[in-house]
């Protein structure tokens, strides 16, 4: 994770706001398949606290115009958006996501 930051340090990195609770939404999900424990999560957090993250709004408009043209859902809509609204570099884990 450490190395990851560092990485960022250096890039301008931006989401739309739900990110904050698309995270905490992953490790409950890894809370209940026994992958991770509080400790770990808190100590993920702490990193991820230090990525400087420009919050921004998005047009749900838009939103709903890909969850709908490329059958993801909202949440996943929120951020190509956002990558798409500011020309942004869209960077996730999902590879699913990415194949969009």
């Amino acid at each position: 994770m450490k190395q990851i930051n560092q990485s960022y340090k250096r890039r301008r990195t931006l989401a739309p706001i739900l990110l904050h609770w698309e995270i905490a939404n992953a490790f409950s999900a890894m809370f209940k398949r026994k992958r991770i424990s509080l400790e770990q999560a808190k100590e993920a957090i702490e990193y991820y606290s230090w990525i400087k993250i420009r919050f921004v709004e998005i047009d749900l408009n838009k939103a709903l115009d890909i969850a709908f043209n490329f059958n993801v859902y909202a949440y996943d809509a929120y951020f190509i958006v956002s990558a798409k609204q500011y020309n942004s570099k869209f960077i996730s884990l999902d590879k699913g996501l990415i194949g969009s």
